[in-house]
């Protein structure tokens, strides 16, 4: 409405209105996730600024076309523009899907439940319509007043909040969940990761994991989970099947057959392909090689060993993709200084005895919904998340990644156990709904009883199509602006 205002005035002339949505969305940037400033000020200032920049695109989009189009292409364009830059943010070289608008709709899962067919873009779609029509409306009430031509434009308001609220609460309340009931162990070992977890003697942490997991495990647990990196030092994948560490934790928990444990730790490869920027040299061993941020399952029943490296790592702070990443790694530091890989051959899930599948998502990953659901698929099983929030210093950020993967239970009708090293663990049913929620500093398990369900949902099967169409329909709008200027 401002923007209106001051382009009749005369007064939004190009770099005015450049420094002023640039300010803007930097601010909206930096309030919602101020918590990056506690892991390293340098590297969130950029995430923020490159996040804005991109932000800045409908909104010039906007400017332009409202003086060359007639109202509607505008509002189209800057609509379908947003949801085009959102769903960029999912495959792009700095993919960074944090501040998608529908995630913050994530704390309330009883007004979301459409999410199953829509995804979390159909959660920024609602929320662009019924800011574009309260615009609307208010403009029109500031111009003509209370008259009868308002109320077409009350009631498309109404209508806009309202009618997606009403199809996810008649969701909500018939929903049931399905599938067999499973029993999850969650460890929450609270280990201080900037103080503890890569100074203290790696025994002495699996020693604590096992400790909280022998005085809580019971006879009808089926999985066993431990948080991201919990093992911060596996060795070489080639040792694997000799690693002491794991054989120590094998024969202390073997006696529980039927349990799968599934815990994070960090594995290393020797490479040949020394060009790689995510390769390094060891100087003791001298080999070049590749680091691994991995979810490990241990099934006692098939004494099996399973692997699933992490695939979406946090550009700059985790990998170094292409020349632009690395100069940013040299200019902002790194928390771990890891520098990660993936490896495309590894499963996408774990296979378990009772025919039960798990989908091992460790941290960012949890951000990506299609990502997520066509992993999972039809399998039958639950989708476990791996994290290490200690970084953050406080729960802010910790709560905002657990209400998000609310909307991954929602998006794929999932069961979720997520363990966190030092913010929250919780577990989240297929509603959305969180529960037995761990958020506090001290070291605990949580026991908890989740629904296995192996049915696909419609979004499952199409993915982000509001991001395909959007992008389609952006452009289409775009070159008619430009052609014919109306």
């Amino acid at each position: 409405m401002a923007h209106k205002y001051l382009v009749q005035s005369g007064r939004l002339k190009g770099r005015l209105f450049l420094i002023l949505v640039f300010a803007s969305m930097f601010l909206w940037n930096a309030s919602t996730t101020y918590w990056l400033y506690n892991t390293n000020i340098g590297t969130g200032i950029a995430i923020q600024v490159v996040n804005t920049i991109l932000f800045i695109i409908p909104w010039v989009l906007y400017h332009h076309a409202a003086k060359r189009s007639n109202k509607s292409l505008k509002y189209i364009l800057f609509v379908s523009s947003w949801i085009s830059v959102e769903y960029i943010q999912y495959h792009w070289l700095l993919s960074y899907p944090f501040l998608n608008l529908g995630n913050a709709l994530s704390t309330q899962p009883h007004w979301i439940q459409f999410m199953e067919y829509t995804g979390v873009l159909g959660g920024s779609l609602w929320i662009l319509l019924t800011n574009l029509s309260l615009y609307h409306l208010f403009d029109h009430l500031l111009e003509k007043g209370i008259t009868v031509r308002l109320t077409p434009y009350f009631i498309e308001s109404a209508a806009m909040i309202s009618v997606p609220l009403v199809i996810s609460m008649v969701i909500f309340r018939s929903y049931e969940e399905k599938g067999e009931e499973v029993g999850v162990l969650i460890v929450h070992p609270n280990v201080n990761c900037r103080t503890e977890k890569y100074t203290l003697p790696q025994s002495e942490l699996i020693d604590k994991y096992l400790d909280l997991t022998l005085k809580n495990i019971k006879s009808d647990t089926d999985f066993i989970l431990w948080p991201e990196t919990a093992i911060p030092d596996l060795g070489w994948f080639s040792d694997l099947s000799t690693n002491t560490d794991l054989k120590k934790v094998y024969h202390s928990l073997s006696q529980f057959k039927d349990a799968n444990l599934i815990t994070g730790g960090i594995l290393y490869e020797q490479s040949t392909d020394k060009d790689d920027l995510n390769v390094l040299y060891h100087e003791h061993s001298k080999v070049w090689y590749r680091t691994y941020n991995a979810a490990i399952g241990l099934s006692f029943a098939k004494n099996k060993l399973q692997i699933r490296t992490k695939e979406k790592l946090v550009p700059v702070e985790e990998t170094m993709t292409n020349s632009i990443s690395y100069s940013l790694r040299k200019v902002f530091s790194s928390l771990g200084g890891f520098r990660f890989s993936h490896r495309t051959h590894d499963p996408d899930y774990f296979d378990h005895a009772k025919g039960l599948f798990s989908l091992p998502l460790i941290c960012y990953e949890s951000l990506y919904g299609q990502f997520t659901s066509e992993k999972m698929g039809d399998k039958r099983g639950i989708i476990f998340i791996l994290l290490n929030e200690g970084w953050y210093k406080n729960l802010t950020g910790a709560a905002q990644f657990m209400y998000y993967s609310a909307i991954r239970a929602i998006e794929s009708r999932r069961s979720i156990a997520r363990s966190s090293n030092d913010g929250i663990s919780c577990a989240i049913n297929q509603r959305g709904q969180i529960e037995n929620k761990i958020a506090n500093f001290s070291p605990r398990a949580i026991k908890v009883k989740l629904k296995a369900n192996d049915a696909e949902t419609f979004y499952s099967m199409a993915g982000n199509y509001i991001g395909y169409l959007s992008l389609g329909l952006s452009l289409i709008v775009a070159l008619i602006i430009i052609v014919k200027p109306t």
